[in-house]
């Protein structure tokens, strides 16, 4: 048997090296060179060799039995759809990650995907990799650049999930205030980035969440609100079916609709399409995007559901979108209950986010996907009021 110490090390170090591959798959030459299925490759080593620690650490049948239901529904969820790796990810690393501090997880999840981002732009800086740019739009006379990356608007979500997960890692250590020089640095990067990506959507949520922290700063009460505690506990589920509802109903023909979707960026008839093409189904279906620049990327007519809400429920089935909103609901309740409310904010921030970006069940953004297991375990076992801080 292996000691949890020494598994914590172990685990930290590996993890570490997952994430930062991840973001490295982002990498322009990753694709343009082939190099992607060794980096792959690389990440089904690391999880096989962390399943296997675990399995030398722990001894509790019921671990197992989780495991072995988790891989039932997921192994059915990969006959009928879904990316092989994510959806392994979401099945093997809340388990691995079950007696891991998250805190310190979070610390070392920020750390490897800046690292990975830094990596990629300083390949640009030194002419290892052309800086290309391209149109928004056939309309648009908007040049978007792409850094380094495989697409324009992967550095500014980087950007927004660091940015929103390192201030819920504050709220966690009970830092619940944002200050003068953490704000200048943010939008000034923030001002940059959209500069040269034009990514509206992190643009503006950026905004929204510095407003929201220097609120929160000077009027602390808002926490006693019931829109807050309402907005922490279900703005996920609430916003999912905001999302469902406009693309399920959605009518070229309503004028209304017509200019919401065209203020989205057409992501409502996509949706609409997504669900006459692939349906509702309980372990998702093989659906087939495409996405990029039309003659590079793609040969065909841009098809890609940007909602994480409904890009789970195409790919992955109900089940997996249940379980995850599930885990948010309580992880929101969780949050509020031991007074981490900027880590509550944070999540409506994120709720928003996931109506329009596609990020949540990617684990090289989300770091919340380890403790899904977590908090199902430990609402069903202890209860909220009974829950250890870890």
């Amino acid at each position: 048997m292996i000691n949890r110490y020494r598994y914590s090390k172990a685990f930290f170090i590996l993890y570490f090296l997952f994430i930062l591959l991840d973001v490295l798959l982002s990498w322009q030459p990753i694709f343009l060179n082939d190099l992607s299925k060794y980096i792959r490759l690389g990440q089904y080593l690391i999880l096989g060799i962390l399943m296997l620690l675990l399995l030398l650490t722990t001894s509790k049948r019921k671990y197992i039995y989780i495991f072995l239901v988790t891989c039932l529904v997921c192994g059915a969820t990969l006959i009928f759809g879904g990316n092989t790796i994510r959806l392994i990810t979401f099945l093997l690393m809340p388990f691995i990650a079950l007696h891991i501090d998250f805190k310190k997880l979070l610390r070392v999840h920020i750390t490897a995907e800046t690292v990975g981002v830094i990596v990629i732009l300083l390949s640009v800086l030194f002419g290892f990799v052309e800086n290309d740019s391209a149109l928004r739009s056939v309309e648009s006379d908007v040049y978007r650049y792409y850094l380094g990356f495989y697409y324009p608007t992967f550095l500014a979500n980087y950007f927004f999930h660091i940015i929103i997960f390192y201030f819920y890692y504050k709220s966690l250590r009970g830092q619940e205030y944002i200050n003068i020089f953490e704000t200048i640095f943010i939008l000034i990067c923030n001002f940059f980035i959209y500069d040269l990506t034009d990514t509206r959507a992190v643009y503006y949520l950026i905004y929204l969440l510095i407003l929201g922290l220097w609120i929160y700063r000077y009027l602390p009460y808002v926490k006693s609100s019931l829109t807050f505690k309402f907005f922490s506990f279900y703005s996920f589920p609430f916003l999912g079916l905001i999302s469902f509802g406009l693309s399920y109903f959605y009518n070229a023909e309503s004028s209304w609709m017509s200019k919401l979707n065209s203020l989205l960026s057409s992501r409502l008839s996509l949706a609409k399409e997504a669900f006459e093409t692939y349906g509702i189904h309980i372990f998702g279906a093989k659906t087939q995007w495409a996405t990029g620049r039309l003659g590079i990327e793609r040969t065909t007519e841009y098809f890609y559901v940007d909602s994480s809400y409904l890009n789970i429920l195409f790919t992955y089935g109900l089940i997996i979108l249940l379980v995850v909103v599930g885990a948010m609901i309580l992880l929101g309740k969780w949050n509020y209950r031991k007074g981490h409310y900027v880590a509550c904010f944070i999540l409506i921030i994120f709720a928003i986010h996931c109506f329009s970006d596609p990020q949540l069940l990617e684990l090289r953004y989300n770091p919340l996907i380890c403790i899904v297991y977590k908090v199902y375990l430990d609402y069903f076992e202890k209860g909220f009021m009974r829950l250890k801080s870890e």
